[in-house]
């Protein structure tokens, strides 16, 4: 069979867990639709995710489709949880977007459309709840061509929105819809244009297929899933319009782990993505990157909605390798390939410490916080060697509140949490150069290092400049500068990681006899903190765009406290009963906002984030207690590598 390897994706409430029901029960996988107010939806399993009514964790599910298996991946909507978003579009083949007839294209709907569309991942815009009442479809197509700018075509006309009495037409019957499809296909081909000049018959099914794969088009269905209308269609369209991936077996094995999860029992389930190649029950396989080998003792897969035992899985499909300890999200098994696309999203803002009400649980606690850190290697979490405090990284609130009550009612361990506190950046002020030379005073490692740095715009990260030659230091030596670079870039002179800053390498000796890479790995992160301390750094704080949309006579106060969370503001839009207001704003100050919109508005305003960057932080030095080596102190730093120190 040809296998899709589809995501649904969507603004939170846009419908796209009720959408995933919908396709599993036409398809024959379930025998009744859950609800997701009722808490029986198949992808939303954890207990938090029925009560919140909200998908946390990525789901993979399977159907068959007219001999085409399906593996779906439902991701979560709201924003906190962006990062099981990221690693699900790493290994997509194609996606649909749910957006709401009701409320629109939304801020995280933009998000994750340009996220599809720089990954080249072929898109279906699938428009739900287009029943509900106040409905304007001419408003919504209108909202996608200026937000998510982009070249659509429906695939069907639609008569009676806003109403129960719908009336969905496919192009193909719609003789308008018709000619207006023909001639949007002839803009991309020119022999099909001169035929149709012709009023020659003509196909266009082809080209629309190829400029969907190319992100030239993205189609448009139409539906209300909670009433089953257009789910079929959508259907026809998966698996017409987006590409098949036809098996690659033949070539050597390339899987990405792109989900750890723990069942129950703890067992820890590790899912694949295969590239090419085949997995097979008890062969064993290379871990390239690794340089280890990893036999295969279970082997399961998805097959209509469940977890299966097979002997083997085909290029294309999803594996799940259970009780393999070891592996962790990002990880390949067998080649690295260059089918794979990694991208960066967003990154965690906030951290809290955390710590059970029962001392005695504390080891328990951390052992639980370190299983959920391989399943979100964003928690990051460690252990405060100065204060001992658990410390979790962050996305918002409430991932917050997930994490405290997943803890309490999967593990039985009460916790406490610490207010957040925002995770800050450096970036260096001014120019600065260093070198340390091999044989001279508190220098133990036969190498000699010159380094630079210097402020990048705004954005840009991190840039890496080597300017000597491989044939005067050999690519080992030189991947352990910049390995020694990378590791040092994670605490700054203040102990918060460096951003938008450049780091050139220029100067190097090198001793046939006694170098070796691990030398040139150690004496670089203590050349690029002199380079650092005669640059100086200075503090950035993420900053995300609002949009808030509250009752206007809440107006008044909007703006007060606007103004209080040093936010940026455009003139607000009067829409009906609602006004808008949109901006900048720094996450320190906005980060509990949404639980006091909520309660002056009586649930109904919204405040939509969007993290853009940094910018500087305009107060009082925030010191970061450094965590591992501390290359900012010679001696330290030397004692700590010889072992004399403990970290």
């Amino acid at each position: 069979m040809d296998i899709i390897n589809l995501g649904i994706l969507a603004h939170v409430d846009a419908g796209k867990t009720t959408v995933t029901e919908n396709l599993l029960y036409k398809a024959g996988v379930i025998k009744q639709i859950g609800r997701v107010d009722s808490g029986n939806t198949v992808t939303d399993s954890l207990e938090i995710e029925k009560r919140r009514g909200i998908t946390i964790r990525t789901a993979t599910v399977s159907f068959d489709w007219k001999n085409i298996k399906v593996n779906l991946l439902d991701t979560p909507g709201h924003v906190d949880f962006i990062a099981e978003v990221e690693r699900s579009v790493q290994i997509l083949d194609g996606a649909i977007l749910v957006i709401s007839a009701k409320e629109g294209v939304q801020t995280q709907t933009r998000v994750i459309f340009n996220i599809l569309k720089k990954m080249k991942i072929p898109t279906i815009l699938f428009i739900n709840k287009i029943d509900r009442q106040g409905v304007n479809l001419e408003k919504i197509y209108k909202s996608i061509k200026e937000k998510l700018e982009c070249e659509t075509m429906k695939m069907q006309s639609v008569i009676g929105e806003g109403t129960k009495d719908l009336l969905i037409t496919p192009w193909e019957l719609d003789n308008e819809l018709k000619i207006e499809n023909t001639e949007t296909a002839c803009l991309y081909d020119e022999k099909l244009l001169e035929k149709y000049l012709k009023k020659e018959k003509i196909e266009i099914k082809s080209t629309i297929i190829k400029e969907i794969e190319k992100n030239n088009l993205y189609p448009i269905y139409h539906g209300s899933a909670l009433q089953g209308v257009g789910v079929e269609e959508l259907l026809e369209g998966i698996t017409t319009f987006l590409p098949k991936i036809k098996s690659n077996s033949e070539k050597p094995l390339s899987a990405v782990v792109y989900k750890i999860q723990r069942e129950q029992n703890n067992q820890k389930n590790v899912y694949l993505r295969l590239f090419q190649g085949i997995l097979k029950y008890r062969e064993i396989v290379n871990l390239e990157e690794k340089n280890e080998e990893l036999k295969i003792r279970n082997l399961e897969t998805i097959k209509n909605g469940k977890i299966v035992k097979t002997n083997v899985v085909k290029a294309g499909d999803i594996a799940i390798l259970p009780n393999v300890e070891g592996l962790k999200i990002g990880d390949f098994v067998g080649i690295k390939t260059e089918h794979f696309r990694k991208i960066s999203m967003a990154f965690p803002t906030l951290k809290t410490t955390i710590n059970p009400l029962k001392s005695e649980e504390r080891q328990l606690l951390i052992q639980t916080l370190f299983n959920l850190s391989e399943e979100d290697p964003f928690l990051n979490c460690y252990i405060n060697s100065l204060t001992d405090e658990i410390v979790i990284n962050l996305f918002g609130e409430v991932q917050k509140e997930f994490i405290k009550t997943y803890i309490e009612e999967r593990f039985n361990i009460k916790t406490e949490l610490s207010d957040t506190i925002t995770l800050l950046k450096e970036k260096p002020l001014n120019y600065g150069e260093s070198s340390i030379a091999m044989w001279t005073k508190l220098n133990p490692y036969c190498a000699s290092i010159g380094l630079s740095v210097e402020p990048t715009e705004e954005g840009v990260g991190f840039i890496y400049e080597n300017n000597i030659s491989h044939g005067f230091l050999t690519r080992p030596f030189q991947n352990a500068v910049l390995e020694g670079i990378k590791s040092a870039l994670k605490q700054g002179l203040y102990g918060w990681e460096l951003t938008d800053i450049k780091v050139s390498f220029n100067w190097a000796e090198y001793n046939s006899v006694d170098s070796t890479p691990a030398d040139y790995r150690n004496l670089a992160p203590l050349v690029l903190m002199e380079a650092l301390e005669k640059s100086g750094t200075k503090l950035m704080q993420p900053i995300m765009t609002y949009k808030l949309t509250i009752p206007s006579e809440t107006v008044g106060k909007a703006i007060s406290d606007l103004i209080k969370m040093k936010a940026t503001l455009s003139n607000p839009l009067i829409k009906g009963e609602e006004t808008i207001i949109e901006g900048k704003i720094p996450v320190e100050t906005s980060k509990k906002y949404s639980l006091e919109l909520a309660s002056y508005t009586e649930g109904k305003g919204m405040f939509d984030l969007e993290f853009v960057g940094y910018e500087p932080y305009d107060g009082e030095i925030i010191i970061r207690e450094r965590m591992g080596y501390d290359a900012t102190n010679r001696v330290k730093y030397l004692l700590q590598k010889s072992n004399a120190i403990k970290i």
